[in-house]
């Protein structure tokens, strides 16, 4: 009897009440009767002693029904127990890409949803979760607890990862370390992710085909692609200037998938592709042992055994068929799941109920209160639909939503005069006067990236004429080089054929005795050749001149390339220096400087992004990839 106690004692104060009521009811027929009591004895009549063994049953059979009540256990049984060691680490992409609003409202709150969904639907095993960028940090090890890894997703973000990029190889490195580190020789990798590329493809494969880790992916975004809204409103450009376009290739992350040994499902807008997911990686047939040296003593409800004794009043308390007709009306009486059926709400009750699961595209399409409508088509994303809905509206409320709207569509001229209609009617409204601010700054900030695009297209064009005009002059120089170099020629060959003809007249003319003729004709003939070998002189000079110009061009183009290749030569050596000293350039960040007020500040995403840093801090940068988004 060691092992008796009651499951259920609580039942035992029931009890008291019902022996105090038994107790009235006694004394009650004894002190009250229909007809007085010398009018009994008038007519003869002898009065009925009050029933005290009936009194005695009810309050028996009472104690006995609050005894088989409190469960009285006597004895147990022994049940075996089974712990699942099913493990998976969930990856997650923190890239730039995830601000892509291809999917409403982008990327990045989709990628939180579907997480949360699918952390809710892994309720045996360990799980672990991993967030890469430009690397891969863990944000929690493994663990049984899914609730805490639920609160820790609405605060992730590529807001608080140290390096921006796309490495998913780091991601899934990282993931296979945190199962290898928990003594796990299998497990599932699932990744959430809006891009891989051949690269990324081909590191991953090397990682899992062949291995004990199956791969699993979510595709998230859409083939088409859309440009990367930053949380500061301005639009993420490439190096050329150009805005970047973020496309998902779901052929390539199904192959990745299929070598990985896992499944792929792109991102849909239901829950279909979380069920799947959830399904797979949920199957225990070859991860449930059982732990027999660890079996469960359960204690056995004993209190079954005396509604038999129970039967026989209950039996005697039949009168008239009465207790039996309450009996089969008990079912009819009592409400069931089913009996809460949509007749019994109206259409917008019905919008509301998936309002609140948070299934507004659904709601939207029920809601017949227009107001209600254009809130659930705002919510679902869909702004165009929620502008037409709010339009007909004329209450402050839809006048406010409707520039909501505005402000969500890019069409910043329209929702201003929206916010400023509602300002003029009701100047006391701050979220109006802040949103119209905002709204400001983003019109602002996009015409000065419209004005810069038309700066970059025409200094673009400017180039272009220049190096044009360029050319042109080295032709003309060119052509210049030539017909001078032609003069050249032709003055070299007129001296020449003078020169021959000074010599063949010298051989003719007899030579004279008196020196001084003859020295007056040689300084006669120099003087008159003295003008035509200036000429040919000049003509050779300019011509040496050109020559000269051309080999000091080529002597400045050939000095010009050494000066570029030290350039290169020293970019190598500061990124070198910059890879062996970003520690050191790390103590120096002011990030890592304010970790200790960290705690202070009780932010979660402040308290994970020092967690990463922390990690960052003590392993290597990663390199650079040609992924910066």
């Amino acid at each position: 009897m060691s092992n008796f106690l009651f499951l259920y004692p609580m039942w035992l104060i029931g009890i008291l009440p019902w022996v105090a009521m038994s107790l009235w009811l006694y004394k009650r027929q004894h002190t009250q009767s229909l007809i007085a009591p010398h009018l009994v004895k008038a007519l003869g009549i002898q009065a009925k002693q009050a029933s005290t063994l009936k009194c005695t049953c009810i309050a028996l059979f009472g104690m006995v029904a609050f005894v088989a009540l409190a469960g009285p256990s006597w004895q147990q049984v022994e049940k075996p127990t089974f712990t699942s060691s099913n493990a998976r680490v969930l990856v997650l992409d923190m890239s730039l890409s995830m601000y892509a609003n291809d999917i409403q409202p982008n990327r990045l709150s989709q990628l939180r949803y579907k997480a949360m969904d699918l952390l809710k639907q892994w309720q045996e095993g360990s799980t672990g979760l991993v967030v890469y960028s430009g690397d891969a940090y863990l944000v929690s090890p493994l663990t049984r607890d899914t609730n805490t890894l639920v609160s820790l997703i609405p605060h992730l973000s590529p807001a608080i990862m140290p390096f921006q990029g796309a490495n998913a190889i780091s991601g899934v490195n990282v993931a296979i370390e945190t199962l290898r580190n928990a003594g796990l020789n299998q497990g599932d990798i699932i990744v959430f992710s809006d891009d891989i590329d051949e690269t990324e493809m081909n590191g991953i494969i090397a990682l899992t085909e062949d291995s004990p880790w199956r791969l699993t992916l979510l595709g998230v975004g859409t083939a088409a692609g859309a440009p990367i809204q930053l949380p500061d409103g301005q639009w993420l450009t490439s190096a050329t200037g150009k805005t970047v376009i973020a496309k998902t290739n779901f052929d390539l992350m199904a192959d990745v998938a299929r070598l990985g040994g896992g499944i792929f499902s792109a991102i849909q807008p239901n829950n279909s592709d979380i069920q799947a997911i959830a399904a797979f990686t949920n199957n225990l047939n070859q991860t449930e042992k059982s732990a027999d040296s660890n079996r469960l003593s359960d204690h056995l409800n004993g209190g079954y055994w005396l509604t038999l004794l129970l039967v026989i009043p209950t039996l005697l308390m039949f009168r008239r068929g009465g207790l039996l007709a309450l009996l089969i009306s008990l079912p009819m009486v009592m409400p069931s799941a089913p009996a809460q059926a949509n007749p019994f709400f109206t259409a917008d009750q019905q919008a509301y109920q998936q309002y609140e699961q948070e299934e507004y595209q659904h709601a939207a399409s029920q809601f017949n209160d227009r107001r209600w409508k254009g809130i659930a088509q705002y919510q679902a994303g869909d702004f165009d639909s929620a502008i037409k809905t709010f339009e007909g509206l004329k209450d402050m409320g839809s006048q406010y939503n409707l520039a909501n709207a505005y402000a969500q569509s890019a069409q910043y001229d329209e929702a201003i005069a929206q916010y400023q209609k509602v300002l003029d009617e009701d100047p006391g409204n701050t979220d109006a006067q802040r949103n119209l601010e905002i709204v400001r700054r983003a019109q602002q900030q996009q015409q000065q990236q419209q004005q810069q695009q038309q700066q970059q297209q025409q200094q673009q064009q400017q180039n272009s004429d220049n190096n044009q005009q360029s050319q042109q002059s080295q032709q003309s120089q060119q052509s210049q080089q030539s017909q001078q170099s032609q003069q050249s020629q032709q003055s070299q060959q007129s001296q020449q054929a003078e020169n021959k003809t000074q010599n063949n007249d010298g051989q003719d003319n007899p030579p004279s005795d008196s020196p001084s003729s003859s020295t007056a004709e040689t300084s006669n003939k120099t003087a008159e050749d003295m003008p035509k070998k200036e000429a040919s002189a000049m003509r050779y000079a300019d011509n040496d001149a050109v020559e000269n110009k051309d080999d000091k061009d080529g002597e400045s183009v050939e000095q010009a390339m050494p000066s570029k290749e030290s350039h290169d030569d020293s970019n190598e050596a500061q990124t070198t220096s910059s890879s062996t000293s970003s520690t050191e350039s790390n103590r120096d960040d002011p990030a890592f400087r304010k970790l200790e007020h960290v705690e202070s500040a009780r932010d979660p995403s402040q308290l994970i992004r020092a967690q990463l840093l922390l990690q960052a801090q003590q392993k290597p940068s990663p390199t650079e990839s040609n992924k910066q988004w």
